[in-house]
């Protein structure tokens, strides 16, 4: 039988029952009617919308830094669920980097369709990571099942009935699920959620002011290929508390040689002894 919620538990189930509730009731939100109008539309090489297209390399680079990192931690390093829900996150970074390309070769519905569920992975391990991280292992795990169900469905009710509002709250209601899990307390090496808030405001920032970023840098780099490279920016603070994990972990070949040191000094001891 499982034990009852905790206090934490209970104040992370009222505030997801809350999100689905505003989605399935709250009016409909309408997708604005220039989404998909980009600044920069430059053909590089062949590739249509390039710098869009090509900054989301730095999705794919990150995940893959991410997996990296997570193979090379002794077991045990990281809690079972943690561990799950990182490699959740940088395997939906990878994901993220091809839906999201895909969609900016040649942007249109159907291609941010695949873009929007490429993403949901990615929310979904980090929202699994904070809620296992400083809630609990359960929490954790719960959460990243109903994070992907809950984020693959307000995809598709947008792409049915074009009400943009649930995927909205799957986002932005997720920023303020973290930012309340940054505010309670945790042992050990943790995720530096604050700078992953900020990471995320900053690229929200530049995809809002896409073409003024274009027009000030000279046609150099838009605002929306500065938020790929920004949003990518949040695995940082991931890889930095598995790094910090490694750190503590004993190295083996160290302790092994810790008993031999042990042992000669104790010979040249009793040599000492045995020469007086």
């Amino acid at each position: 039988m499982n034990p009852p919620l905790n206090q934490r538990e209970t104040g992370l189930a009222a505030a997801l029952a809350a999100l689905v509730l505003l989605a399935l009731f709250a009016p409909a939100l309408a997708q604005p009617a220039h989404y998909g109008e980009f600044a920069d539309t430059r053909t590089l090489a062949g590739i249509p919308f390039a710098m869009d297209t090509l900054t989301n390399l730095a999705f794919a680079a990150w995940g893959v830094v991410g997996l990296v990192m997570l193979a090379r931690l002794a077991p045990g390093a990281l809690p079972r669920v943690q561990g799950q829900a990182a490699v959740l996150f940088f395997w939906g970074l990878i994901a993220t980097a091809f839906g999201s390309a895909w969609y900016h070769a040649q942007p249109a519905d159907a291609g941010l369709v695949l873009d929007r569920l490429c993403m949901v992975p990615a929310f979904s391990g980090l929202l699994a990571l904070a809620a296992a991280e400083r809630v609990s292992e359960r929490a954790g795990s719960v959460l990243a099942g109903l994070a992907l169900l809950l984020g693959g469905a307000a995809v598709a009710d947008w792409a049915l009935s074009g009400n943009v509002l649930p995927w909205a709250l799957f986002q932005f209601g997720g920023m303020a699920l973290l930012l309340a899990a940054a505010m309670l307390p945790a042992s050990g090496p943790t995720v530096r959620w604050p700078a992953i808030l900020l990471l995320y405001g900053l690229a929200k920032a530049f995809e809002l002011t896409d073409a003024a970023v274009y027009e000030f840098t000279a046609h150099l780099i838009s605002g929306h290929s500065l938020k790929h490279l920004v949003g990518a920016l949040a695995a940082w603070p991931v890889i930095h508390a598995l790094r910090a994990r490694r750190a503590l972990v004993p190295d083996p070949a160290a302790s092994r040689s810790r008993p031999a040191a042990t042992s000669s000094s104790s010979n040249d001891n009793d040599h000492a002894c045995a020469s007086r």
